[in-house]
């Protein structure tokens, strides 16, 4: 658990000592295609170690607003939990106003899916269908790569996580990632 904090701090850290050129403004226009990796790793769960990884792609089909698919992967000592399906999201842009801290762009995002699971919990096989909600935060630290930081809550029509160590129909978690737009 304390190894995320440690990796997220290094990348600010990182980001802060570019040099001006190197931060420009984000691109999210239409036409832009945007592809992520983002996950999370426990290691002292309820359920032992625990991690999460997904995998992504965005087309923006107008100014700010994506249409794509998303792969989530999910692993712990008593489940492992497959996720597929199309998410939206919706990047906010800041005011003319705003001044960002250490010379990059802030992105607020919110993103919706609705995805197909496959799960194996406490040796019960579940499937099910997933509404996704996410909200987060985009650093960019160019105009093509930014690292990420979200809440994702996940609502299942089975029992397919593991909470306290019982299935339960919904999941709630912080996750870190990186998104490269082309």
């Amino acid at each position: 658990m304390k190894k995320s904090p440690c990796l997220l701090a290094v990348l600010l850290a990182a980001a802060a000592l570019l040099p001006a050129s190197a931060r420009a403004t984000a691109i999210i226009g239409r036409g832009t295609s945007e592809l992520g990796i983002d996950g999370s790793l426990a290691a002292h769960s309820a359920d032992g170690t625990a991690f999460n990884l997904g995998l992504r792609y965005g087309y923006f089909v107008a100014d700010r607003l994506s249409l794509g698919v998303l792969l989530d992967i999910g692993h712990s000592e008593h489940s492992d939990l497959d996720r597929v399906g199309a998410i939206a999201e919706y990047d906010w842009r800041m005011g003319d106003g705003y001044r960002a801290v250490i010379g990059s762009d802030f992105v607020p995002f919110v993103a919706a899916g609705l995805l197909g699971a496959w799960a194996d919990v406490y040796d019960e096989d579940a499937t099910g269908i997933v509404l996704r909600g996410e909200t987060g935060l985009k650093f960019y630290l160019t105009d093509t790569a930014a690292l990420v930081a979200s809440v994702v809550a996940e609502w299942a029509t089975d029992d397919m996580y593991v909470n306290k160590r019982k299935a339960v129909a919904w999941d709630l978690r912080a996750t870190l990632g990186v998104r490269l737009l082309f």
